[in-house]
C-alpha cells in the first residue's frame, strides 16, 4: 500500500452508514478527557479534580454537587461554577441544557460524587426508607450506567468537554488468582463496580502515602489487580502521553491534560517521588 500523505489521504475516505471514515491520527484533539477518581474520604478527591482548571485546556469547570465538597475548592473562584444536585433527574436536565447552550463557556464538568448520585436515584425511585430488592438495584444500576455514558458523550461527540467522575471508595473481599485479598474499588454494587470503570479513559485511586507531615498524596493508575481498580488508556506510541507515569505524586490533573492535549513534556520534577 502506498504511503498515506495529506495530499492523497482524501482518496481513502469512504462513507459507511452515512458516516465518513477518518484517520485515527486525527482523534488526538477530537475528544475531551474522561477520568474517574476514587479514594478514601477526606484524601482530596475534589481538590484533585479541581486542579484541571490550572490548565487552559481545563478551565473553567462546571461542578455538579451531589453532596460533594465544593467548600474545599472555594479558592478557585470563578474558575469553578457550582450547580447543586437535589434529584437524580437534575443531572440529565443539566446535560441537555449544556448541549443547547451555544455560548457554553465550560471546558470541564466535574460530577462529585457519582456514588451519591446513585443513592439519590434509589431514594427518588423508592423513597428515603424504601425496601431495596434486586429489581430496584437493577433499575438504578441502569440509571447510573446511562448517566455515565451520557456524560461521556459530551467528551467524545460534543461539545468535547473534559468529564471527571468522582466516586467514593469501598474495600471489597475478592478471590483473585486463588488468593483472598482486600481490594479497593469504587463504592457501588458489583454490577456498577465492573461496568462503570470500563467506560472512562482513566480510573485512578488517590490516597496518602506518608503518615507524617508534610503529607504526600499519590494518584495511582497502576493496574495492580489484587490491590485496586485502575485504568490507563493511552496510545503507548504517543510521544507525549507515554510520558505520564502510572504513579503521580503530588498529583495535578493540569499536568495530565497539558501533556495529553497541550503536547507539553511531563513535569518530572513537580511529581517526583519524595526522597528522589
Amino acid at each position: 500500500m502506498a504511503t498515506i500523505t495529506p495530499i492523497n489521504a482524501r482518496s481513502m475516505v469512504r462513507k459507511y452508514g452515512g458516516i465518513d471514515t477518518k484517520p485515527v491520527s486525527t482523534t488526538r484533539e477530537d475528544r475531551g478527557l474522561t477520568l474517574g477518581i476514587y479514594g478514601p474520604g477526606g484524601v482530596g478527591k475534589t481538590t484533585l479534580a479541581a486542579t484541571i482548571t490550572d490548565s487552559p485546556h481545563g478551565t473553567p469547570a462546571l461542578y455538579l454537587d451531589a453532596r460533594g465538597n465544593p467548600h474545599v475548592i472555594a479558592s478557585y473562584g470563578d474558575r469553578v461554577q457550582v450547580l447543586p444536585i437535589a434529584r437524580f433527574g437534575d443531572v440529565e436536565k443539566v446535560r441537555q441544557d449544556l448541549l443547547k447552550d451555544k455560548d457554553m463557556p465550560f471546558k470541564t464538568v466535574i460530577l462529585d460524587n457519582v456514588t451519591e448520585m446513585w443513592s439519590i436515584a434509589l431514594r427518588d425511585r423508592y423513597g428515603p426508607v424504601g425496601a431495596v430488592d434486586w429489581t430496584k438495584h437493577a433499575a438504578t444500576t441502569s440509571d447510573v450506567v446511562q448517566l455515565v455514558r451520557n456524560w461521556i458523550d459530551l467528551a467524545q461527540v460534543g461539545p468535547k468537554l473534559n468529564v471527571i467522575f468522582v466516586f467514593q471508595e469501598t474495600p471489597e473481599q475478592r478471590t483473585i488468582r486463588n488468593q483472598e485479598v482486600t481490594r479497593s474499588e469504587v463504592a457501588f454494587n458489583k454490577a456498577l463496580q465492573s461496568h462503570v470503570p470500563t467506560l472512562v479513559n482513566f480510573l485512578g485511586r488517590v490516597y496518602q502515602v506518608s503518615d507524617q507531615p508534610p503529607y504526600t498524596r499519590l494518584f495511582d493508575l497502576r493496574p495492580v489487580e489484587t490491590v485496586q481498580q485502575s485504568k490507563f488508556q493511552i496510545d503507548p506510541n504517543d510521544e507525549f502521553a507515554k510520558q505520564i507515569p502510572l504513579e503521580i505524586y503530588n498529583p495535578s490533573l493540569a499536568s495530565v491534560i497539558d501533556t495529553m492535549r497541550g503536547q507539553q513534556p511531563w513535569p518530572v520534577a513537580k511529581h517526583a517521588k519524595p526522597g528522589r
